[in-house]
């Protein structure tokens, strides 16, 4: 047995059961998504190579194992769909690509072009599907997996110019010549094994750390409006206590409650009242900075990080998300309707200024917690602000704490 069967037997045995292995763990997992497609692909592959190695003595199957090479890389390319969440949908270029390849091999079964332009085609093809791909994982590649996103995008890069140069070398008769010849298609072959299970490797990495990511998202975020839960929360405010005290700029705390958000869901359901919430949350999303922190609390309840942020700074926006949450039936669409006519919304907000050493999160919390209940005990649908480390007694200016009493 020659090396260049050796290498093609060794790689049909190897892609067919690692890719066999893929799907089982998908199939096991199916959260690990795009896994079974990238074993399809290892499938594939090994069917190229034993094709390729079948070729050696059947020359008429060669189109046909170039038909399956061609096959592996569509199929990592809809594994890396799958992998970033996208839809399937149609994939333009690998109908064209097919289409290409199909005339390709019609051509060379009527004996029209010879295996040196079937050489060419395909390994343009092969090329133009891997720089494809590698531009898909590129732009989509998560902020935390950025290494081996970066390591998977350069394997594909290396991997479309070494069929470049393959292309190059079949057009200027290269492969032909016996001396060559043999040389170059066991690089090419060593090349293509040892890619297909780099590639897969690198798609099982990136799919158990995307994996990784989303349950670690799962459990901060609370999982109706989608911002933090309190552990995080508290996490992030940590954080913020010792940065304020290694550089004196002080930072402060909202606590916001809905007012009399029960009679929402006792009125009109609690589906609604999700919805009502959402919507709120993204009202209290658009008034802060990218910086700020938004917490559910609990219930009704939310609290807001505000780091860098004085009192004065504090007042005004709380007394921003106030408004904005009190105009969301004028403004949000889906509360137009007759069916919202009664549907009244409204906030209480207590803050809390973060106020040197002898202070900490917990006091402030308990803090913004007082200042939230005066306000409720106010009136509701106003700003209090804290300035003391005991319960509050000083308010906002009059037109932040008086507010369209309810």
């Amino acid at each position: 047995m020659t090396a260049q069967q050796t290498i093609l037997l060794f790689g049909t045995v190897t892609l067919m059961g690692c890719g066999s292995g893929l799907v089982l763990i998908h199939d096991s997992n199916p959260l690990l998504k795009g896994l079974n497609w990238m074993g399809g692909a290892l499938v594939v592959g090994g069917a190229a190579a034993a094709l390729t190695l079948t070729a050696t003595a059947f020359p008429a199957i060669e189109p046909a194992a170039n038909f399956f090479v061609l096959a592996a890389f569509m199929c990592c390319y809809r594994a890396d769909r799958y992998l970033i969440g996208l839809e399937a949908g149609p994939n333009r270029l690998a109908k064209v690509l097919l289409g290409v390849q199909g005339l390709t091999a019609i051509l060379q079964w009527a004996h029209i072009i010879g295996t040196r332009g079937a050489t060419t085609v395909v390994s343009a093809l092969i090329a133009a599907q891997l720089l494809s791909t590698s531009e898909l994982i590129r732009r989509n590649a998560p902020a935390k997996i950025r290494l081996i996103t970066r390591c998977t995008v350069a394997m594909m890069r290396l991997l479309a110019l070494a069929n470049v140069a393959r292309g190059g070398a079949s057009a200027m008769g290269l492969l032909t010549q016996q001396h060559w010849s043999e040389a170059l298609n066991l690089l090419t072959y060593n090349v293509f094994v040892a890619a297909a299970i780099g590639l897969a490797f690198a798609f099982f990495w990136r799919t158990t750390a995307k994996l990784s990511l989303e349950l670690e998202h799962m459990a901060s975020t609370d999982p109706l409006t989608r911002v933090y839960n309190r552990r995080v929360f508290l996490q992030w405010c940590e954080s913020e206590q010792a940065r304020s005290r290694r550089s004196g700029v002080p930072f402060s705390l909202l606590m916001l409650d809905f007012d009399h958000f029960k009679r929402i869901n006792d009125t009109f359901g609690h589906h609604v009242g999700d919805r009502v919430l959402c919507s709120a949350v993204e009202r209290i999303q658009d008034s802060v900075r990218g910086i700020d922190v938004l917490c559910r609390w609990g219930g009704e309840e939310f609290t807001v990080l505000l780091p860098n942020a004085s009192e004065q700074a504090t007042c005004l926006v709380a007394e921003r998300i106030r408004q904005n949450i009190r105009g969301m039936k004028s403004a949000d669409p889906q509360f137009a309707s007759e069916e919202f006519a009664q549907l009244q919304l409204s906030a209480s907000i207590g803050t809390a200024t973060y106020l040197g050493e002898e202070d900490n999160v917990q006091l402030m919390l308990q803090r913004a917690d007082a200042a939230l209940y005066e306000a409720k005990g106010a009136g509701r649908n106003r700003v209090v602000l804290s300035t003391a480390l005991l319960p509050p007694k000083e308010a906002c200016a009059p037109s932040a704490l008086v507010l369209e009493p309810q």
